[in-house]
């Protein structure tokens, strides 16, 4: 039986070995749920409504990201991804 140190340096060298970390499910999907937050977040400081003058709510965002089947890429960062989506044609937005 391998004690815990022994254990880790064996985890840590197939990590190295094979440049991969296994996530739990948990993890991921914390991250993912952040990340999605940080998007929506991010289209909402650069959106304004044009009928009212006001920023979009975050909770507006987040349903339209959901609307138009929009999913998280965690190899990209949270603002490559809110400039890149079509978001300003599903809005009749103005840009800040």
């Amino acid at each position: 039986m391998l004690s815990w140190c022994a254990r880790v340096e064996k985890d840590l060298d197939e990590i190295l070995e094979k440049g991969e970390l296994q996530v739990s499910g948990k993890e991921r999907e914390a991250q993912l749920s952040t990340q999605f937050r940080d998007i929506a977040t991010i289209v909402m400081e650069k959106t304004i409504n044009p009928y009212t003058r006001r920023p979009y709510t975050i909770t507006m965002i987040e349903h339209l990201i959901h609307e138009m089947h929009i999913a998280v890429d965690p190899g990209l960062t949270s603002k490559e991804q809110a400039l890149a989506y079509s978001f300003w044609d599903s809005f009749k937005v103005y840009c800040r």
